[in-house]
C-alpha cells in the first residue's frame, strides 16, 4: 500500500510528502484507501498520466520466457547493483500472479488442442511446421500430469513503471 501510495498519490511539488503518508485501516476497502480523492489521473489507451501529466505510468507484461533460467541469473531480472545504467531510476513494481482457473474448461481445451496437434504432426505437411513435435510432447506431458491429479495454473509476470 505504501508503494502504490508513493507512485499514485505523491505530489512532486510538495516537500513534506513524508509527513502526509496514509495509515492502513483494516475496516475500509483497499480501493478506497489506495488512491487519494484529489488524484489528478488521466487514463489513456496505453498509459496513465498523473499530476497534470508530469508523471506517466505504463505496465508491461512478459510475452515469452526462456526455456531454461538458472538460479544465479535471477538478479538480472531486477537490474545490476554495480552498474547504474542497468538500474531503474524511478519507482517500479514487479509482480508475479498465480491463478487457478476452473479445471474442467482447461482440461477440455488441452485435450482438443493435443488431438489437433497430433493430427497435424501425422500429416505430410507436419514436418514443415516449426516446433510441432515439441508442442505435441508438451501437450502429452500436460495430459499425463492431469491424469495423475495435477492442476492447471495460469501465471503472469509483469512490471509497472
Amino acid at each position: 500500500m505504501e508503494l502504490i501510495d508513493e507512485i499514485f498519490n505523491r505530489d512532486i511539488s510538495k516537500q513534506n510528502y513524508d509527513e502526509v503518508k496514509r495509515i492502513w485501516n483494516p475496516l475500509d476497502e483497499l480501493n478506497i484507501q489506495m488512491l487519494s480523492q484529489e488524484l489528478d489521473l488521466k487514463v489513456e489507451e496505453d498509459i496513465l498520466k498523473l499530476h497534470d501529466e508530469n508523471t506517466e505510468i505504463k505496465t508491461f507484461a512478459i510475452n515469452g520466457y526462456p526455456s531454461e533460467w538458472t538460479q544465479y541469473q535471477m538478479t538480472d531480472l531486477i537490474g545490476d547493483l554495480y552498474r547504474e545504467s542497468r538500474q531503474f531510476p524511478f519507482p517500479c513494481i514487479f509482480y508475479y500472479g498465480i491463478h487457478i482457473p476452473k479445471q474442467s474448461n482447461g482440461v477440455a481445451k488441452i485435450a482438443v488442442k493435443a488431438n489437433l496437434v497430433g493430427k497435424q504432426l501425422k500429416t505430410p505437411i507436419g514436418k514443415y511446421i516449426p516446433d510441432i513435435e515439441r508442442e505435441y510432447a508438451e501437450l502429452e506431458f500436460v495430459q499425463q500430469n492431469l491424469a495423475k491429479g495435477e492442476r492447471l495454473v495460469n501465471t503472469r509476470f509483469g512490471i509497472v513503471l
